[in-house]
């Protein structure tokens, strides 16, 4: 985070003309709501260009924390210091669990592996049809198979 801070702002662009995203990991959503609004306040400290991200995603549905880390994630947004709220990983199980709980601010995205490994039309047509962009994604670092 600091060094794409550092290099953000030696490009002149202004902080606007970017779209910035980052995660909460699964640690921080297992300590709690208090360590999940550090972990964002710290990658804000960190990046150092500007007050706000644009998107912070929920990078696991961790059982049991993660309405919880999207609660505090909801707060966040509404200080203006995340702008969207996203998901990584979620099934629509998952996602049906989190709408059930009343969550007020809608997720923008579901980041979640699609590839010729790992196709999931049932998944992509079940969350565009909510109204939730899919974001797909496919570690490159596993070897073997890209």
């Amino acid at each position: 985070e600091e060094t794409l801070g550092k290099a953000l702002k030696r490009s002149g662009i202004p902080r606007d003309q970017f779209f910035i995203v980052s995660k909460v990991w699964n640690d921080a959503q297992k300590l709690g709501r208090a360590t999940v609004r550090h972990s964002v306040e710290r990658s804000i400290v960190n990046l150092n260009f500007g007050t706000y991200y644009d998107l912070f995603l929920i990078h696991w549905p961790v059982p049991n924390y993660f309405v919880e880390t999207y609660r505090e994630l909801e707060l966040l947004n509404g200080e203006g210091r995340i702008r969207h709220i996203g998901l990584s990983n979620f099934s629509p199980a998952e996602y049906e669990e989190l709408i059930s709980n009343n969550i007020s601010v809608p997720p923008v995205v579901n980041q979640f592996e699609v590839s010729p490994f790992m196709y999931r039309p049932r998944d992509v047509e079940y969350f565009q049809c909510k109204g939730i962009l899919v974001s797909s994604s496919k570690a490159l670092h596993r070897g073997g198979r890209i």
